[in-house]
């Protein structure tokens, strides 16, 4: 489940690493290397898009919301297993910055 902008960092960090290591698996076939690049950069659109080349929107609006309530309960509730109860169900504390929802 994808919960945490640092999810979404590190999820496009990783795909820049796999871009990466096809340039080096590719080296002399600029063909193949294309073609697994271009299989690589739609996994991006899992996370973030953009229509325009320009803008970026977030394709998960519901972490943009479970992030300031993350923020929220962390100074609420710092002990690790404690809860909390939004409308949508509830929050156990994993530990910093961590929490799942039950």
């Amino acid at each position: 489940m994808k919960t945490t902008f640092k999810d979404a960092a590190e999820a496009l960090w990783q795909l820049l690493d796999d871009i990466d290591t096809q340039d080096d698996a590719c080296r002399d076939n600029d063909a193949l290397f294309r073609t697994r690049v271009r299989e690589l950069q739609k996994k991006r659109e899992d996370w973030a898009v953009s229509s325009d080349g320009q803008t970026l929107e977030w394709a998960f609006e519901e972490m943009l919301k479970d992030s300031w309530v993350l923020s929220e309960l962390e100074n609420e509730n710092p002990e690790v297993g404690a809860r909390y109860e939004d409308d949508d169900g509830w929050w156990v504390r994993q530990g910093p910055m961590k929490w799942r929802r039950e």
